[in-house]
């Protein structure tokens, strides 16, 4: 059911795809650990594009995001999923905080935070929080951001510190001020 689901969604229809997933979705509501049902249930949700069916999709992230064993790096992809569908719903304040959680958890071992073990999500939901500043005009925040993300020992923290150079030399932001 799955792999047919996907197919019906890559064939660019979600309704039918969702109606595949019914089965598999009811199992994994009664306690059933079928987290790739109900993640491609957002998905064909998400597809739909109506404001009812994206709302559906963040109760389905949402619901997702209170399990206890949800491990690090599908929670990221999670959060970045919960916020493509708030942006859909033209709500990029919540898509702000959505990303923001991912890049602002503790991931330093040394002062007790999880190390990360994903990077593709965590920049991912990076640099979405800074499309969003600066597509509001908020510099400061972007610059911010944007030094949080060079900060980090993954793979695009250089091109995270290109960008951050590139808006501190744009708008004058300098460290001492």
């Amino acid at each position: 059911r799955l792999h047919l689901s996907r197919a019906s969604l890559d064939a660019g229809q979600p309704e039918l795809a969702f109606d595949q997933l019914a089965p598999l979705i009811k199992e994994a509501c009664n306690g059933a650990a079928n987290l790739d049902a109900l993640l491609l249930a957002a998905e064909a949700q998400r597809a739909r594009g109506a404001e009812e069916h994206l709302e559906k999709a963040l109760a389905i992230y949402d619901s997702l995001l209170t399990r206890p064993d949800l491990d690090y790096a599908l929670s990221n992809r999670i959060h970045f999923l919960k916020g493509l569908a708030l942006e859909q719903l033209g709500r990029p304040d919540d898509a702000f905080a959505t990303y923001y959680s991912v890049i602002d958890r503790d991931v330093n071992p040394a002062t007790g935070g999880q190390a990360a073990t994903e990077w593709k999500w965590f920049y991912d939901c990076g640099f979405k929080c800074l499309r969003l500043l600066e597509e509001d005009k908020r510099m400061r925040a972007a610059y911010e951001v944007a030094k949080k993300l060079a900060a980090t020992e993954g793979p695009r923290a250089k091109e995270a510190s290109q960008r951050a150079r590139q808006i501190q030399l744009k708008h004058m932001f300098w460290e001492d001020e």
